[in-house]
């Protein structure tokens, strides 16, 4: 009972096949709605300019649109066009079943003879025995599915469309904006049914692939050589938790699935019986099945982020949702059961005394870990505080220690922040020598089109690179970030460098340094009228050098600028001279390779983009931290 290479090779080769077959269909269901769509547009904006156009504001009402004929021609062209596309979609969908059934049914004699020595492959059924009534069951059935849930298509998007547009109430400088902006909100509408399409093919196509790979494993003598199926899922970065959760999950070589949620890539894999069950004396090899476990670990915290959401997520870092739970089977009117992803238990208030960096006492309402009584010195709360590190190593856990008591020597806070955990992530720089070093991740809060652009709510977690040489620095520089999003500033939705007051001396500082001012005019800099840096190295080849624009509007961040210059400032105050080495590593960036003689041409200026500052430049901004902290009253340092 035993997956090898080869079942995998053959697995793949099976999920390619029908991968090909559903991307047919999908370039033919959307070449055929917006062909459509195309037909109706010019119509549809011509009746609704009419309308706007018979107001001095460009006004379209809800009257005035139900009472124009024009309007009304436009959607009974609507109505046609979309029975068309209901009814030819149903038909595109069924053409592929034949295909379908026959590649999945007969791809099964491969993979359960993979699994077996070549010696006694022969007693595998091949897809020829299974009976022609069996083959023709699975098209009808399926075919009656798609269909049937195909019917509704063009009424339901007909009458979404027309909701749409009896609306009316929308306003713009021109009759024109009005116009096309009416056009707009119904081709999504109208789009809706393409949609609806889409998920019909999908599911159905691979329901029907399903299906036929279980007649395939249970024809003839296959029912007694298997143990049943292996749940196989993709687990790449578009897997869903649910899928990962089942993955590699066994079940009763009859039983129907994988039952997977609408539009799911899961595929079954047949397992053989143990060579010794089945009277064959020879070693068995190892079972090389993917562990979805392991796979998941060695993503990316981010990734893993991505694939959970931030709730989820938190839950499986604190222990409280692992992947056994992922998913559970939910039943659903007119349709078959399915495997979802299930909801993610209630957080609690600070999770399970997990170890903290800091504190010495068990977690509070707000997730934060401390001590029962909090030191008697200025701020009464440490940064560090609520970092939580059980997800990492012991370097790394050292590394953690010694960047929260280099803050904490420098400066505390006057409130508990909220709970952090530190995960570890090993990226190599890429060909440009470029490397991500660590990261922040917070959750933004949902706005509507009003609302401002700059609002997050909840940390979600702070990665480090275990590549990185400068791990202490770094992991400072990332807690500038939380300090900024939820230690300072009245706004527990806004970073306070953006926006709070408190921090105007600390901005004026930073506007008025000659790095930052340096970044501004690389900001404006026209490559094309010139070179920033012109030099010649040693064997006399002149060079050029001009800034990056990404990465200068990325240096010239608030954010970004707050963090860097934390960092410095807590290097500098706490007098770790190493600490200071490290954040100062990244003055310039970049610039000609270390090593490298070079000779910097007359009146050219220097390469590179100043990422930190040099001593004279930082007092002012320093002074203006140590300003700041003091105002709050947990400045912890003696200001100069």
């Amino acid at each position: 009972m035993v997956v090898t290479d080869e079942t995998l090779r053959l697995a793949e080769q099976l999920r390619a096949g029908i991968d090909r077959v559903l991307d047919a269909q999908t370039r033919d269901l959307v070449r055929a709605w917006a062909t459509a769509w195309d037909e109706v547009a010019g119509d549809l904006n011509t009746a609704l300019l009419g309308l706007a156009t018979a107001r001095d504001d460009g006004r379209v009402t809800r009257a005035m649109a139900m009472r124009s004929q024009r309007l009304q021609r436009s959607l009974a062209v609507i109505a046609a066009q979309l029975d068309t596309l209901a009814a030819e979609a149903g038909v595109r969908i069924v053409g592929d079943l034949d295909g379908v059934v026959d590649q999945a049914g007969s791809a099964q004699a491969d993979i359960i003879a993979s699994q077996l020595p070549r010696s006694d492959r022969d007693i595998v059924a091949r897809w020829s025995q299974v009976s022609p009534e069996a083959i023709t069951a699975i098209v009808e059935r399926s075919t009656e599915q798609i269909t049937s849930l195909s019917k509704p298509l063009a009424p339901e998007a007909y009458d979404a469309v027309r909701r749409e547009l009896f609306r009316g109430v929308a306003a713009g400088s021109n009759p024109r904006d009005t116009a096309r902006r009416m056009v707009q909100r119904a081709e999504g509408r109208f789009n809706g049914g393409l949609t609806r399409a889409l998920v019909i093919s999908r599911t159905e196509t691979l329901d029907a692939h399903r299906e036929a790979a279980r007649v395939g494993q249970t024809t003839g003598a296959n029912a007694d050589i298997l143990t049943g199926w292996l749940w196989s899922a993709k687990l790449d970065l578009r897997t869903c938790p649910a899928c990962f959760g089942m993955h590699g999950r066994t079940f009763p070589v009859a039983t129907p699935g994988p039952l997977g949620h609408q539009q799911c890539r899961c595929g079954r894999i047949p397992k053989t019986k143990s060579w010794a069950d089945l009277g064959i004396d020879l070693d068995e090899p190892d079972d090389l099945t993917p562990d979805a476990e392991a796979a998941f670990a060695a993503l990316t915290p981010e990734q893993q982020l991505q694939i959970l959401g931030p709730r989820r997520f938190e839950a499986w870092l604190a222990g409280d949702y692992p992947m056994s739970t992922w998913s559970t089977r939910r039943s659903t009117d007119g349709w078959r059961d399915s495997y979802v992803v299930s909801a993610a238990p209630p957080a609690r208030g600070g999770g399970r005394g997990v170890p903290s960096t800091g504190g010495s006492g068990s977690s509070g309402d707000n997730g934060a870990a401390r001590g029962s009584e909090p030191p008697e010195r200025p701020g009464r709360y440490d940064v560090g505080d609520s970092l939580t590190t059980h997800l990492v190593g012991d370097e790394t856990r050292d590394v953690v220690q010694r960047a929260i008591d280099a803050i904490g020597s420098v400066h505390g806070v006057d409130q508990a922040m909220p709970n952090l955990p530190v995960v570890e992530f090993t990226e190599a720089p890429n060909n440009r020598g470029m490397q991500r070093l660590g990261s922040y991740s917070f959750e933004a809060v949902a706005q509507d089109r009003q609302g401002p652009a700059d609002r997050y709510s909840r940390p979600v977690v702070m990665s480090v690179n275990l590549l990185d040489e400068n791990k202490v620095a770094t992991l400072i520089h990332e807690l500038a970030h939380f300090l900024d999003h939820k230690g300072l500033g009245d706004d527990p939705e806004r970073f306070a460098s953006v926006v709070d007051q408190a921090l105007n001396g600390w901005r004026a500082a930073i506007r008025n340094s000659a790095a930052v001012q340096t970044l501004q005019e690389m900001a404006i800099f026209d490559q094309t009228r010139g070179q920033w840096s012109i030099f010649e190295d040693d064997q006399g080849r002149q060079l050029v050098w001009n800034p990056n624009q990404a990465f200068v509007v990325y240096a010239l961040d608030p954010r970004e600028l707050f963090a860097r210059s934390y960092a410095q400032w807590v290097a500098l105050r706490s007098g770790d001279d190493q600490l200071l080495d490290g954040v100062m590593a990244g003055l310039v960036i970049p610039q000609p390779p270390e090593g490298t003689p070079w000779t910097l041409a007359a009146d050219s200026r220097l390469p590179g983009h100043p990422s930190q500052w040099v001593a004279e430049d930082f007092e002012p901004i320093a002074a203006a931290f140590d300003e700041l902290f003091a105002s709050l009253g947990v400045l912890r340092t003696e200001r100069p």
